[in-house]
């Protein structure tokens, strides 16, 4: 997050710049030099949103196959249940509790799945409001808390 909040001041810092300036560019330009590494560190963080994405869903996806085997129909394909990207689902069927502000974080990390995934939504209410991406230490305390609390569950047999 740090990263990317620096990339973005830097960016409007470059911006202001050239307004004061009169150099302001219109028109396409490729970003070379600083100018280059701002660009590239205020984009990281949607990098950082769609796996930290794709790893809390491998997390919750295993650990429903492996805990309910009936999921895996006729030993040869997947119930269509699991094979949604939808974070806030999985979770409740691994029975992880979750708080107002990890379900809004895991909808957000889904619409990131799916928009990093497929080229737009199936429909309409699938295209996203812009709000703010969460914190990684909260995905990162987040994904702690659940796969602790998946391993312990795993292990209690």
């Amino acid at each position: 997050r740090d990263v990317h909040v620096k990339g973005e001041e830097r960016k409007a810092q470059r911006l202001t710049r050239d307004i004061e300036s009169n150099t302001r560019r219109d028109g396409p330009w490729t970003p070379e030099g600083e100018e280059l590494e701002e660009f590239l560190d205020a984009e990281l963080i949607w990098d950082y949103c769609l796996l930290a994405g794709y790893a809390i869903e491998c997390m919750l996806k295993g650990y429903c196959l492996a805990s309910k085997p009936e999921l895996i129909v006729d030993n040869e394909k997947m119930d269509p249940s699991i094979t949604k990207h939808e974070l806030v689902a999985l979770a409740s069927m691994c029975d992880i509790p979750l708080s107002a502000e990890e379900n809004k974080m895991l909808s957000f990390l889904t619409d990131q799945i799916v928009w990093g995934k497929y080229p737009g939504p199936k429909d309409v209410a699938g295209i996203p409001s812009s709000y703010p991406f969460p914190l990684p230490e909260r995905v990162q305390a987040f994904f702690d808390r659940t796969y602790t609390e998946l391993y312990d569950t795993s292990f209690d047999e």
